[in-house]
C-alpha cells in the first residue's frame, strides 16, 4: 500500500481564479531495491508510478457571480530516485534512513470553462494552458523505513519520505467574452511543481 499527500499550497491566478490541490491523496505503485556492501551502509533505487494522474478539465457552465473558481494543480506522474541508505539493526528490527536524488515527472495541466455571470446572459470563456514539455524536474527524497524480518527472507516494512522538487511550469491564462470574443484578461502563469509526502506499507523480500 503506497500513497502520496501533496503539500504545496494553493496559488491565486486572479481575483476569482485559484490553482488549488484536489489531489489530497493519491495511491501509487512503488518498485525498489537496496544493496548493502557493509553491515550498516548501502545504496538504493526506487521507481514510483502514479496511475491515477492525468490531465483534467474542470467546470462547464460554472456560475461565477461572487463565487471563486478553483482548478487543480498538476499531479506527480512518477519519480525515480537513487541514493544512499544507512541500516541500524536491533534484533529482528531494522531502521533505515535514506537520502536519494532523482527526477520527478508531472502531468500536463490544462483547463477550460464557460462562465455564466449570475443574473445576466453574459458568458465568458477562460482557458488555462500550461507547457506540455519541461514537465520533468530535479528532486531530492529524504526518508526513513522501519522493517521487521520474518522467516524465509521476508520482511514487513513501513516507510515515509518527502519528495522535494525544484522548478516551475509556465503557461498562459486568458478570459474572452464568448459572443464578442473580446479579450478581457490575459496573463502569464507560473505553476510551481508540487512537493509530496510519500508513505508506504507492505512486504519486502531479501534475495541474499
Amino acid at each position: 500500500m503506497v500513497g502520496m499527500a501533496y503539500m504545496t499550497s494553493a496559488r491565486r491566478i486572479s481575483s476569482w481564479l485559484c490553482l488549488n490541490d484536489y489531489h489530497q491523496l493519491n495511491y501509487a505503485l512503488t518498485l525498489g531495491g537496496r544493496y548493502f556492501w557493509h553491515k550498516s551502509w548501502g545504496v538504493q533505487a526506487q521507481l514510483l508510478l502514479n496511475p491515477g494522474s492525468g490531465q483534467e478539465y474542470l467546470y462547464d457552465g460554472k456560475v461565477l457571480g461572487f463565487n471563486q473558481v478553483e482548478v487543480s494543480l498538476g499531479s506527480i506522474d512518477g519519480n525515480f530516485s537513487a541514493g544512499i541508505v544507512y541500516r541500524c539493526s536491533i534484533g529482528n528490527w531494522d531502521i533505515q534512513p535514506s537520502f536519494g536524488i532523482g527526477i520527478t515527472g508531472f502531468s500536463e495541466t490544462g483547463y477550460s470553462s464557460y462562465l455564466k455571470h449570475e443574473g445576466t446572459n453574459d458568458v465568458d470563456f477562460f482557458v488555462l494552458e500550461m507547457e506540455k514539455d519541461k514537465r520533468n524536474a530535479f528532486s531530492i527524497t529524504p526518508g526513513i523505513q522501519l522493517l521487521y524480518h520474518l522467516p524465509k527472507r521476508v520482511c514487513l516494512y513501513a516507510g515515509v519520505s518527502y519528495i522535494v522538487t525544484a522548478g516551475s511550469s509556465y503557461g498562459e491564462y486568458t478570459l474572452h467574452n464568448l459572443y464578442t470574443l473580446e479579450l478581457r484578461e490575459r496573463q502569464r502563469v507560473e505553476d510551481k511543481y508540487v512537493d509530496a509526502f510519500h508513505f508506504s506499507l507492505g512486504l519486502g523480500f531479501r534475495l541474499f
